[in-house]
């Protein structure tokens, strides 16, 4: 009898002693910043610091609150748990930029969502992959401690990672495709500006010599000072017309085009993740109904009227559990229909990438019918024009003056001309990429 108590006590120190340490194990990074928290090291529980078998440590047995720590490794431990408490707050202030600067080093190239998605992720399957210690005493004093672990925790975790992963894929592609919504139209005004800014500055010379020419008919006198001022004032507004232009197209210059295979690319990433999603949510509906539960543990001796009814004894066992309604048919056709509404939204609903895309083709359409329109009217306008300058009477007393403004006139027209060509032109190529974007196929 009592080499059976000294065997179990020995085993139940073993049990206890292993218990702590993964305790401490798990709440590792907790002990480290109690200083930084304000927390004296008496807040801790004695018996859970003395207790702890550190690598290296022999613990014969658990030590109570007022029992003296023997190992002087642990002594050190302790004591370098308890001199965080004297850093001052100036010094911890004053290391954290150093914290932060080697931490954006190590991330700048990541996508800081990505990053977000990736670490959430950790924190996570941190706490999946880790034992289970748990302790109980019950109304007579018997008390249990075991360690237990739930191996389907492993395939989730690992599910939870890939999911982490793929939702990184499908925030890169949407905001790919954003992107295209935003460098779209900007491509088109851009286009417009830059033909209209080359046309006067190509016209710029000539400009400034009818300038001159007018004020050489002013000094003559076939020109009055009111008609001249209205020529000056006509041609340094198309001048000023062109400087605006070059302003507005190199305003827009950071935009240039967007990569039409790379964005294509993108769409059929985005249908791609979704589905992929769908897939590991799935899984991880699956493995919420399994659970294969691995559980051993110390149960200690018991005692009534003074004598020992049980004994200490170790336990150990398995577990498994299912939910049948994983295997429910219904759950599939849940599934699959969630699927499917969730493609829909992405094509359909208002405010979806791929609803506005929709939304800018057709946008696109619009404003090229008008254009078009515009154009054929300007086109118009500058042969009403050189037909006044081919047909203008020598002996009319506003010969000059209408002979200088049709000149004038004719420099903005062609600059609107060739601005609304180049709108056409950049519009019908928005629109042929834009158009492979509308059903992308994963």
């Amino acid at each position: 009898m009592l080499a059976d108590h000294h065997y179990f006590s020995k085993i139940k120190n073993v049990i206890v002693s292993l218990t702590g340490a993964l305790f401490l194990s798990a709440c590792s990074g907790v002990g480290s910043d109690i200083a930084g928290l304000g927390m004296s090291d008496s807040a801790l529980p004695t018996s859970v610091t003395s207790s702890v078998r550190a690598p290296g440590i022999e613990v014969a047995q658990p030590v109570s609150g007022d029992a003296p720590i023997r190992s002087s490794a642990m002594t050190k431990l302790i004591q370098r748990v308890a001199s965080r408490r004297t850093e001052t707050k100036a010094n911890l202030v004053k290391r954290q930029p150093v914290i932060e600067q080697v931490h954006y080093k190590k991330t700048v190239t990541e996508s800081p969502w990505c990053n977000y998605l990736k670490e959430n992720a950790a924190a996570e399957t941190t706490i999946l992959k880790a034992p289970t210690v748990s302790g109980q005493i019950n109304d007579s004093g018997r008390k249990t401690a075991s360690v237990s672990y739930d191996l389907v925790n492993v395939a989730r975790a690992h599910l939870i990672e890939k999911g982490a992963q793929v939702k990184c894929e499908r925030f890169k592609a949407n905001s790919a495709l954003k992107r295209v919504i935003v460098i779209a139209p900007n491509n088109l005004t851009r286009a417009g500006f830059a033909a209209k800014a080359k046309s006067i500055s190509a016209n710029r010379s000539r400009l400034r010599s009818v300038k001159s020419e007018i004020r050489r008919q002013l000094n003559i006198g076939n020109l009055d000072r009111n008609q001249s001022t209205v020529l000056i004032l006509a041609a340094d507004q198309i001048l000023a017309d062109g400087a605006k232009a070059s302003s507005e197209s190199a305003k827009r210059q950071g935009l240039v085009a967007f990569d039409i295979q790379n964005s294509a690319d993108m769409a059929r990433q985005l249908i791609k993740a979704e589905r992929d999603l769908a897939e590991i949510k799935s899984d991880i509906r699956s493995a919420d109904a399994v659970s294969v539960n691995l559980e051993g543990g110390w149960r200690d001796g018991l005692t009534q009227n003074g004598l020992t009814v049980q004994k200490d004894s170790l336990f150990g066992g398995v577990k498994v559990s299912v939910k049948l309604g994983a295997f429910n048919p219904s759950r599939k056709r849940h599934e699959e229909a969630a699927l499917a509404a969730r493609l829909r939204a992405h094509r359909y609903e208002p405010g979806s990438v791929f609803w506005k895309i929709a939304q800018l083709i057709a946008a696109h359409k619009r404003a090229r019918s008008g254009l078009v329109a515009s154009k054929r009217r300007l086109i118009m306008a500058r042969e009403n024009v050189q037909r006044l300058q081919s047909n203008l009477p020598a002996n009319d007393p506003a010969y000059m003056a209408k002979r200088f403004g049709v000149v004038i006139e004719g420099v903005k027209l062609d600059a609107e001309i060739k601005a609304v060509s180049a709108s056409i032109r950049q519009l019908d190529a928005n629109l042929s990429k834009l158009s492979l974007l509308t059903t992308p196929r994963s």
